[in-house]
This record gives C-alpha cells, sequence and structure tokens, in this order.
C-alpha cells in the first residue's frame, strides 16, 4: 500500500545524488498515484522578485529556486492575514496559501511576507517512493512556519534537529565528508 506525502517535507539524505536537490526542504502540495509535486524551501536566489515580475518593486517578496521543473512558471506563497482575508490568497494546507500573483504586488500589500518560487520539484508516479525507499529522503512532518522561516539556508539543519533519533544526527553531517 502506498503511502501518500501531501502536506509533509522531504529532507535530503546525504545519498540523494542529485546536485538539484543536495541540503534541500521540498514542502509536498501534492503527492498521489500519478506523482507529486512539491516545493523547495531552502533555496534562495539571488534575483529580485521584481527582475522576474513587474509590477512588484515595492512588495514584499523573496524569490526562491522551487525546484528544476519548469522554471519559468511563478508559484506565490504567503501566510494567512491576522484578521482572515482571503483576497488574492488560497488556502492549500494549515495557514500557508498561494497568492494570485497576477494582482502585483500593491495587490498583496497587506500581507507581511511572500515567497516566490521559480519552478518546481516535480515526479512521475511511483519516482518518489522509489528515492524514499532507496533512502535519499527523509519524510517528516512540517510546520506552517517552515516555509516562511527567517533563515532558510538553516532550514535542512533546523527540521533535522527537531527529528528524533537517528535522522537528528544528521544535522551535524559535514558539508564534504571527506575533508573530515
Amino acid at each position: 500500500m502506498t503511502v501518500f506525502h501531501t502536506h509533509r517535507l522531504l529532507v535530503a539524505t546525504p545519498l540523494i545524488g542529485d546536485g538539484n536537490f543536495e541540503r534541500t526542504v521540498v514542502l509536498m502540495l501534492e503527492h498521489t498515484a500519478d506523482g507529486a509535486i512539491g516545493l523547495v524551501l531552502n533555496r534562495p536566489m539571488s534575483l529580485g522578485v521584481s527582475e522576474i515580475l513587474p509590477g512588484w518593486e515595492d512588495a514584499p517578496g523573496v524569490l526562491f529556486s522551487g525546484g528544476p521543473v519548469s522554471p519559468e512558471t511563478l508559484i506565490g506563497l504567503a501566510p494567512e492575514l491576522p484578521d482572515g482575508s482571503e483576497e488574492g490568497w488560497r488556502r492549500i494546507w494549515e495557514s500557508v496559501g498561494s497568492v494570485d500573483l497576477s494582482q502585483g504586488g500593491a495587490g498583496l500589500a497587506g500581507r507581511a511576507e511572500v515567497r516566490i518560487f521559480s519552478g518546481y520539484a516535480g515526479w512521475e508516479s511511483e519516482q518518489l517512493e522509489g528515492e524514499i525507499t532507496a533512502g535519499a529522503w527523509f519524510v517528516v512532518d512540517a510546520e506552517p512556519d517552515d516555509a516562511f522561516c527567517d533563515n532558510p539556508e538553516d532550514l535542512w539543519r533546523a527540521v533535522l534537529s527537531r527529528q528524533g533519533g537517528e535522522v537528528s544526527w544528521f544535522e551535524h553531517y559535514p558539508d564534504n565528508p571527506r575533508a573530515n
């Protein structure tokens, strides 16, 4: 029986073997028998949002590489507003939602944070299950704040450190084991 991992995190193990995903944390947006889609949460880009989205010059936002699939596709995430307003925002999971990027940055001015992802991570039917079985990914529970953490470069270690048992040991795995 296949277990699906929608709304969970994939945390790359040292066995990942793919530079696109080394030390990544992926929020799974959808995982079904037909395949899976997720967003890499910890790869901020050096490009500004306004360089890709005209009309976003004054808007809050950080641009991330969401994964190697379809980098021309842009996906926006934002936390739920305290007043519960959902204009231009659609709940994905708990307090995490997608934003309508066509509104432009001014349309999202009330939002404290918007993360825009260029591309996404995608797997064909049974591909992800094979990678998990091979030990390339830890599958762990997500917390809504993971999508908007203050230090995305530290997210891989932070997620591992909050796990119990042997999984947490990987928090201290060296960047280059041969240099030790």
